[in-house]
């Protein structure tokens, strides 16, 4: 709890990224279903993943954070990896939709699980139930295959993060 403060007190900046993310976990029901959070290493993106896991635990929202650097990128031990964060042995949307509140996946490191994006993006997340946020956040744009979709136009939100501005960085 401690550590968890003191985190909590040292985070700045990012605002807008917080406000949005909010917004999004408080609605009644979900108009977005995935945020896609990119930019360069060292800008602060695993940061504020952990910023949004603490947003999670002071709304009561559940979430689990995975990690690209710890799973292998292949469907099979991207969801078995969920399945040990759920502690289930039910399949992954079973056990999601049993959880009836809101839920929120936190992905980082994405770039890393690139090879399964395409599986991600057109089988795992379509089969989703409508009570749970993705978060993917990685380094790179999402790709054109999410872009261009139509549906994911209007399911996704994509922030960019950039530098911080002079004020933030004092």
């Amino acid at each position: 709890d401690i550590l968890s403060s003191t985190r909590r007190k040292l985070f700045t900046g990012r605002e807008k990224e917080v406000q949005s993310f909010k917004s999004i976990i408080q609605q009644p029901d979900l108009s977005t279903y995935l945020l896609y959070v990119y930019g360069p290493g060292g800008q602060g993106k695993t940061t504020l993943i952990k910023e949004f896991i603490e947003i999670c635990k002071q709304s009561n929202v559940d979430c689990l954070k995975l990690d690209g650097r710890e799973i292998n990128a292949s469907p099979h031990d991207f969801t078995k990896a969920i399945k040990l964060g759920l502690a289930t042995e039910d399949d992954v949307f079973t056990a999601l939709q049993n959880k009836e509140d809101r839920f929120v996946l936190l992905v980082d490191t994405y770039e890393l699980l690139n090879p399964i994006d395409d599986w991600l993006r057109q089988e795992f997340l379509p089969q989703m139930p409508d009570n749970v946020l993705t978060i993917i956040s990685g380094r790179t744009a999402p790709s054109k295959n999410w872009t261009l979709d139509a549906a994911w136009q209007q399911l996704m939100k994509v922030i960019q993060i950039r530098n911080f501005s002079p004020a933030e960085s004092k």
